[in-house]
């Protein structure tokens, strides 16, 4: 896997997990994340870019697991929403039965 492949495949992930969102979004929302999906955040207007951290990245992206502070993966992003905050590790190492 070359130096590219790498983003190449962080940019899929965080197009396929924006894509992912727009059915939660309101119609602003939605065109901004559309926008952002097809040309990066870089073309956003400083308008375009409050509302996408307010209703996008605040909402729904955790850079960082609650417990253990590792990064999360955006292929990961959605599992540590939906539980509360912990990466995929943290979570069975919580739920575990022992």
């Amino acid at each position: 896997m070359g130096h590219n492949d790498r983003y190449d495949s962080e940019d899929r992930d965080k197009e396929e997990y924006l894509g992912s969102l727009l059915e939660r979004l309101d119609s602003k929302a939605q065109g901004i994340t559309k926008l952002v999906i097809d040309k990066g955040e870089d073309a956003l207007s400083p308008k375009q870019k409050y509302v996408f951290q307010r209703e996008v990245v605040d909402q729904y992206i955790i850079t960082e697991c609650k417990l253990c502070k590792d990064s999360v993966a955006w292929c990961e992003m959605a599992f540590t929403i939906e539980s509360g905050g912990y990466c995929p590790h943290c979570d069975h190492l919580m739920n575990k039965d022992d």
